[in-house]
């Protein structure tokens, strides 16, 4: 695994808002050699950039850039102590406020990340589910042990994770609400309706902008099947976009999460860990660029998409062609333009961060 440097991804420097903490932890020098590595994103699930500099440890949210935490080292003999940090307080970059909690963070970070030790994750809300759901967004795959090397790893610990939030989300309700118009069942072939009955009743379009750069963008083609190994963050919310680019995905399994909303409401559904789509269009208008995506069965049946094409499929383009060229002309929802929101939706989906597309099996 390669060390972790500052140009390895795109940062941020900590803004005038920012406020320092004593800190008081002691570790080895082996520990402080795995400290130095870092730590470099690879996919959507990996949500920092870790890096050794000058004797202190930056920590940058990968989906920004923005730098939440600036830890400084001194040595101690044959140890290295942990003394203070600096900590991002600008709300719209960082939304926590309380010095004992960010201290307690810093060290579950080093321990999930770094050191792949297991670590409690520092919260006080008795819900376990929005727990599980704010570890998951603060660390993404780690949780379950999953890293480029797999020291140290407790896999019968992560394996009870993964399966409590696989848990949570397989056992949140499916999304209910309007259904997309214009699906119209009139495949004559037995096996194919019977497909066709699992995919396309009861499809509502959901949305998850994004602005990406054109060697990412050009690598999506019509047809193709892409997995995604991470979580789905998309919002029903539809209405016109800040960013380049727009992910419509067409789904009739989306799983609501809006039971984890509290202040901010932006109609959170998601699909599944491993979920398949089937690109079916790439439109551009004006300066807006829609990739319209069906979410497949989430059985083997996924498969039987890489050789038909059904007939409705062309009617669904051209209505979500005229509802794209629509809501471009409208305004962005404001939840659904905030930093928060768009850091969440910032990583292509079905592709690493390298953009190397995930391998279907």
């Amino acid at each position: 695994m390669k060390t972790a440097k500052q140009n390895h991804w795109k940062t941020e420097v900590l803004p005038s808002k920012r406020t320092t903490i004593a800190l008081n932890r002691r570790f080895s020098l082996i520990d402080i050699r795995n400290l130095r590595k870092g730590l470099v994103p690879q996919q959507m699930e990996d949500k920092w950039l870790i890096f050794w500099k000058r004797d202190a440890l930056y920590f940058h949210r990968s989906w920004t850039g923005h730098c939440i935490y600036v830890v400084r080292f001194v040595n101690d003999g044959d140890a290295c102590v942990m003394i203070e940090a600096d900590v991002n307080r600008d709300p719209e970059q960082w939304t926590e406020n309380s010095d004992e909690r960010d201290a307690e963070m810093i060290s579950y970070l080093i321990d999930v990340l770094l050191l792949h030790e297991q670590a409690v994750f520092p919260s006080d809300d008795p819900s376990i589910e929005k727990r599980v759901i704010r570890e998951w967004s603060l660390v993404g795959r780690a949780m379950f042990g999953q890293h480029p090397d797999s020291r140290g790893a407790d896999l019968a610990e992560d394996a009870k994770k993964a399966k409590r939030l696989i848990n949570l989300i397989d056992g949140a309700p499916m999304f209910e609400g309007t259904a997309y118009r214009g699906v119209r069942l009139a495949e004559k072939d037995e096996k194919a309706m019977e497909l066709a009955n699992k995919t396309f009743p009861g499809l509502t379009m959901f949305v998850r902008d994004v602005s990406l750069p054109d060697t990412i963008a050009s690598k999506y083609k019509e047809n193709m099947i892409l997995r995604e190994k991470g979580l789905t963050d998309t919002s029903f919310r539809v209405m016109g976009m800040s960013t380049t680019h727009r992910y419509s995905i067409l789904s009739n399994h989306m799983r609501d999460l809006r039971f984890n909303e509290q202040t901010i409401k932006w109609g959170l559904c998601v699909a599944t860990v491993d979920s398949y789509f089937k690109v079916l269009d790439i439109y551009q208008y004006g300066n807006k660029t829609q990739i319209l995506l069906l979410h497949l069965p989430e059985d083997g049946d996924w498969k039987l998409f890489q050789n038909v094409v059904f007939s409705l499929e062309g009617d669904l383009i051209k209505t979500s062609r005229e509802r794209f060229e629509s809501k471009c002309n409208e305004a962005p929802i404001p939840e659904l333009a905030t930093e928060e929101w768009l850091a969440r939706c910032a990583f292509p989906l079905g592709m690493d961060g390298y953009g190397n597309f995930f391998k279907l099996e």
